[in-house]
C-alpha cells in the first residue's frame, strides 16, 4: 500500500510539473514595461522562421513589419525602427479591431466600407458618454492653464469641458483596444521579443530603472507642462546623487511614451532600486509628494535607501 501511495504521489508531482511547464509566458510577465497595449497579453511561442506574431486569421511576418514601418514618415518612422514592437502592437491591434468591428457591423446591419471609419464607429459604440463635473474641469484648467493662453476659466469653461471629455473618451478607447489581447489569443515569437528587448532596454527610462537606484521619470512637453519642470529640476539638483531623474519629452519621443502607456501629460513614474513601479501619477506632483511616496516604500532620499 505504501509503495502504491508513493507511486501515486510521484505521478501527481510529475503531472503538476508538466502542467507548470506548459503554462504560457506572456510579454507582460517577462517584460512588464515593454508594451502597454494588446501585446502585453501575447503568449511566447516557437513560430516558423520569419513569422513574428500570429492571432487567429492574422499572421505578421518580419517582411510585413518592415513594410509597415516603411509606410511611416519623419521621426515616427525613425523611432519605430528603434522600437519595432510599437509598430507590431499598432498593426496587430488594428487588425483585431477590424475583425471585431466587422462582426459588430454585420450584427447591426451597418454598411460602412472604409476600415478606419468602421473601427471608429465600433469604438464609439463601445465607449460610454462621459459627463464632466465642475471640479474636474477646474482642476484640468489649473493643471494646463498655459493651453488657454491666459484666458480666465469662466470664459474658457466650454473648451475645458471639451478637452476633459475628449481625454476621458480617448483613455476609455485606449483601454478597450489595449485589452484586445485578452479577447484574442495572440502568439509572438519568443526569440524575436527577447532580441528586441535587448534594444528596448537601452532607452533612457529602462537604463535608469535597472541601474540599482530609485528612479523618477517625468513625461511631459516643454511649454505645456511647465509646472512640473521646476519639480524635475529640483529633484535632480537636490537628490541626483541618490536618485535617477529622467525627463522624457513626449513630443519628441512619441513611440517611447506610447509604449509606456502615456496618453495624457504630465505623467510621473516612480520606481524603487529594484525597478519596481511604485507610482504612476498624472498631473502635478510636488517634490514633497514624490519624496513621501518613496519614503512609503522605505526609500528615505535624505539618508539613502533603508533596504540597502
Amino acid at each position: 500500500m505504501r509503495t502504491l501511495l508513493v507511486a501515486i504521489t510521484l505521478i501527481a508531482v510529475a503531472v503538476s510539473c508538466s502542467a507548470a511547464d506548459t503554462v504560457a509566458t506572456t510579454v507582460a510577465s517577462e517584460y512588464p514595461d515593454m508594451c502597454s497595449g494588446a501585446m502585453r497579453d501575447a503568449d511566447f511561442a516557437d513560430l516558423p522562421d520569419g513569422v513574428v506574431a500570429q492571432c487567429e486569421s492574422v499572421t505578421v511576418t518580419q517582411k510585413d513589419l518592415d513594410a509597415q514601418i516603411g509606410k511611416l514618415t519623419g521621426s515616427i518612422r525613425d523611432q519605430s525602427r528603434k522600437y519595432p514592437v510599437y509598430t507590431l502592437e499598432q498593426y496587430i491591434t488594428k487588425r483585431l479591431m477590424l475583425i471585431e468591428a466587422k462582426d459588430w457591423a454585420k450584427g447591426i446591419g451597418s454598411k460602412e466600407s472604409l476600415d478606419d471609419q468602421l473601427i471608429q464607429s465600433y469604438l464609439a459604440a463601445k465607449t460610454p458618454k462621459f459627463e464632466v463635473s465642475d471640479k474636474e474641469a477646474e482642476d484640468f484648467y489649473k493643471e494646463h492653464v498655459n493651453m488657454f493662453n491666459g484666458v480666465p476659466y469662466e470664459q474658457s469653461k466650454d473648451t475645458v469641458v471639451y478637452f476633459v471629455r475628449d481625454q476621458k473618451t480617448s483613455e476609455a478607447q485606449d483601454q478597450f483596444t489595449g485589452s484586445a489581447g485578452k479577447r484574442h489569443k495572440i502568439m509572438v515569437s519568443a526569440t524575436w521579443v527577447r532580441s528586441e528587448h535587448e534594444r528596448w532596454a537601452r532607452n533612457p527610462v529602462e537604463q535608469a530603472r535597472l541601474s540599482g537606484k530609485p528612479t523618477y521619470v517625468n513625461f511631459g512637453v516643454i511649454g505645456c507642462c511647465d509646472k512640473m519642470n521646476p519639480i524635475t529640476q529640483a529633484l535632480r539638483s537636490g537628490y541626483g546623487d541618490r536618485l535617477n531623474v529622467v525627463f522624457v519629452h513626449t513630443g519628441e519621443e512619441e513611440v517611447l511614451s506610447d509604449l509606456y502607456g502615456i496618453s495624457a501629460i504630465p505623467v510621473q513614474l516612480l520606481f524603487d532600486k529594484d525597478g519596481k513601479e511604485l507610482l504612476r501619477h498624472q498631473g502635478f506632483l510636488s517634490v514633497g509628494q514624490a519624496l513621501a511616496k518613496f519614503a512609503e516604500s522605505g526609500i528615505d532620499l535624505s539618508k539613502g535607501n533603508k533596504n540597502d
